[in-house]
């Protein structure tokens, strides 16, 4: 966290301690700068493993159930946190600013947390304002997801996930050789084929795969691969994503634990 350590007495902010502690936190890529604010604290939650045991007749601590991700872990639960904000606007303009934050609430977004150098994701909602000394404070609670999230892309195929955690590409595949099926291997096997509705997919046609929201498109319409497909999964390490007679580039977002 930012050290706060440039306050004075009676509850007013130096200049240069509302500058970067406005620049430390921001919603959707809208920074408390933006908005008059800047942020005073924060505590970030724990994300702790969601385990599940039950009892087994003739087995010692009995079963557990706890589910898994790809990586062999136990999923872990939502992280709580909290950001406190301060504004010092005149009436008018903190109006402004509490409509402004109000958008926000209650909608999923990504606040870009700068000493995490990372983004967290969740649903926003806040505290009360109370007012002292013409001064504006506010608490917002983020029930996040239990990663930080990082943008990563290449066009080479290659993938390297740094993370600690799955993640779930987006591959956008431009046809560079007439096909009738589009065929997605991972790692040298094949994970995902995509017919043609019409017969050939043309030279130059361009389809999207979002494994994470399990969808394709082809030229910008939704489109079905097989019943034998998997959605690709990326594990933390090196991969190869190929598509024959394609040019494939693949973007996905690290999941950090920490």
């Amino acid at each position: 966290m930012i050290p706060l350590t440039d306050r004075y007495d009676g509850g007013r902010w130096s200049g240069r301690t509302r500058d970067i502690q406005a620049d430390a936190l921001a919603i959707d890529g809208t920074a408390l700068a933006a908005l008059g604010c800047w942020l005073t604290d924060a505590r970030l939650g724990d994300a702790a493993p969601s385990t599940a045991y039950g009892d087994m007749p003739l087995r010692a601590g009995g079963i557990d159930q706890t589910l898994e991700g790809p990586c062999g872990k136990a999923v872990p639960g939502r992280r709580p946190c909290e950001f406190d904000i301060a504004t010092d606007c005149d009436a008018a303009d903190r109006a402004w600013t509490r409509f402004a934050l109000g958008a926000y609430l209650g909608k999923t977004v990504e606040v870009l947390y700068a000493p995490l150098q990372a983004c967290l994701r969740g649903r926003l909602s806040a505290g009360p304002w109370s007012d002292s000394n013409g001064i504006s404070t506010c608490t917002l609670a983020l029930n996040a997801e239990p990663y930080a999230l990082g943008e990563s892309k290449t066009s080479t195929g290659s993938v390297v996930v740094e993370g600690s955690a799955w993640a779930e590409p987006v591959l956008d595949i431009t046809v560079e050789t007439a096909r009738p099926n589009i065929d997605v291997a991972l790692d040298g096997l094949r994970v995902m084929r995509i017919p043609s509705a019409s017969g050939n997919f043309p030279a130059g046609a361009r389809l999207t795969v979002d494994a994470a929201a399990h969808a394709v498109k082809v030229n910008g319409n939704p489109a079905c691969p097989t019943l034998d497909s998997d959605w690709p999964v990326l594990t933390p390490g090196p991969h190869k994503v190929a598509c024959d007679g394609c040019d494939i580039r693949i973007a996905w977002r690290e999941r950090y634990m920490f």
